[in-house]
């Protein structure tokens, strides 16, 4: 197999991958509800007490919300990352709502609608910050990032304006399952080691237009969608 001994940055720094003790992504998750939405950063926490942004209560940050170490909003200075992609998966939490100017019912949790993943592809922009806030290196909607994770679901009965009163569902990810489909960036991305990053999401509109995704549980609206982002490329760090 191939493999990559130098590489030359944007910066013009030449770095050598080939050493490296690690590939595996940096990931991290942030929640949204409806309404208007302030700018919620991922990668601003780092693994353990923290809180992940977005979510109800605020909700302790688990493994399975990031694998970013220390305190967040910057790399160790132990480690490195050359950036080859960005994917950014998407999950429903809570409930599904009933929203009658819906053509399809709501999917149940964690898959999220149709309609809910367009109305998120349409009205997010997501951008990636290095070393600095006004430092955006790439900025898009989110629909430019696909997961390459996830499933494909779809029920033959679905509801659609010329077969009214079927009931069913239309499911979505954010662009295909398949692993070849991933956002490939034009140039790799450098976070040095102590650098600051994080990937800034806000909507343009200032909410997700036409989002339903809450359910009232006790006093609680308990729907979310959850988003969990996938920095990928060649990773720097320490091993046990």
């Amino acid at each position: 197999m191939a493999q990559i001994w130098k590489l030359r940055t944007p910066d013009g720094n030449v770095v050598t991958p080939g050493d490296w003790t690690g590939a595996e992504p940096l990931f991290s998750v942030v929640e949204f509800n409806e309404g208007n939405l302030p700018r919620t950063t991922a990668f601003s926490y780092g693994k353990g007490a923290a809180a992940v942004p977005g979510s109800i209560g605020p909700r302790q940050a688990n493994d399975s919300d990031t694998n970013l170490e220390g305190e967040g909003g910057r790399l160790p200075e132990n480690e490195e990352l050359i950036i080859y992609n960005i994917a950014i998966e998407v999950f429903a939490i809570g409930g599904p709502g009933d929203d009658p100017a819906d053509i399809w019912p709501q999917s149940d949790p964690p898959e999220v609608s149709l309609l809910n993943l367009l109305r998120l592809q349409r009205d997010m922009v997501v951008s990636l910050r290095i070393a600095a806030v006004d430092k955006v290196y790439i900025k898009a909607p989110l629909g430019y990032f696909p997961a390459s994770t996830g499933v494909v679901g779809w029920n033959s009965g679905a509801r659609t304006e010329l077969s009214a009163g079927q009931e069913g569902f239309m499911s979505a990810n954010n662009g295909s399952p398949n692993a070849d489909d991933i956002r490939i960036l034009a140039s790799p991305l450098r976070v040095k080691g102590g650098e600051t990053f994080g990937l800034d999401f806000v909507p343009g509109p200032g909410q997700i237009n036409g989002l339903n995704v809450n359910r009232q549980v006790g006093a609680t609206t308990a729907g979310r969608l959850r988003c969990r982002s996938f920095l990928d490329g060649y990773r720097r760090r320490p091993v046990a």
